[in-house]
């Protein structure tokens, strides 16, 4: 079993330049819930060339496809176009368990463009 290390899947994608937002159970464990996790639930930007740098973080961290049976996952060949063909990725790479998904459950999708949002947003 792989040590869940979720700070260095985030520094892989950071050091790439992905844009995503954190959903799921680490979100809300950030936002004071009490919850246990054992993985990093993502939505990437779709943009092609974010996709691009999705997909060289994903060989950084040698990413695979998580498959009950599987231990180590299983490995794939993957670039910004298929990883856009398949709307959710459960995988397991060399730093714990990554999901991908491009439509958060309770979402119709995650709005790009809305730009900041916090305390001095007008929003």
């Amino acid at each position: 079993m792989v040590a869940f290390a979720p700070q260095e899947i985030f520094s892989a994608l950071d050091r790439h330049g992905v844009r995503y937002v954190l959903i799921g159970g680490l979100a809300a464990i950030l936002h004071g819930a009490a919850h246990v996790t054992t993985d990093v639930d993502i939505a990437p930007e779709e943009a092609v060339r974010n996709l691009e740098r999705l997909s060289t973080a994903l060989r950084e961290l040698n990413a695979r496809i998580r498959v009950a049976g599987e231990e180590g996952g299983i490995p794939f060949g993957h670039d910004a176009e298929s990883l856009r063909r398949v709307r959710i990725w459960n995988l397991v790479t060399d730093r714990g368990n990554l999901d991908i998904t491009f439509v958060p459950s309770g979402t119709q999708e995650v709005a790009w463009a809305v730009g900041p949002v916090g305390p001095t947003s007008s929003r």
